[in-house]
């Protein structure tokens, strides 16, 4: 098995939440047979384990960890500058 752990720490915790519920609703919903991840907050860190059964799947969860997690973070910013524009 190889196992990936990807840390996010956040000073903003409505962000951190958000983010967490993101990926939580993803991996649960996208559990394969090569694969799985798990998520969960510690302290102000968003802490995400890949377990995977071979390289290549460990790298495919990851690239769609990442990619969920960089549009979450675009999403929650075009929201906020939003907001403040109001």
């Amino acid at each position: 098995m190889n196992t990936i752990t990807i840390e996010v720490e956040l000073d903003d915790l409505e962000l951190l939440d958000t983010l967490y519920q993101t990926i939580d609703v993803e991996m649960t919903a996208t559990k394969t047979e090569r694969g799985e991840a798990s998520v969960k907050i510690i302290d102000q860190t968003l802490q995400v384990t890949i377990i995977a059964q071979d390289y290549v799947a460990a790298r495919a969860l990851t690239n769609s960890i990442m990619r969920l997690l960089q549009t979450s973070v675009d999403v929650a910013e075009s929201i906020t500058i939003r907001k403040s524009e109001d």
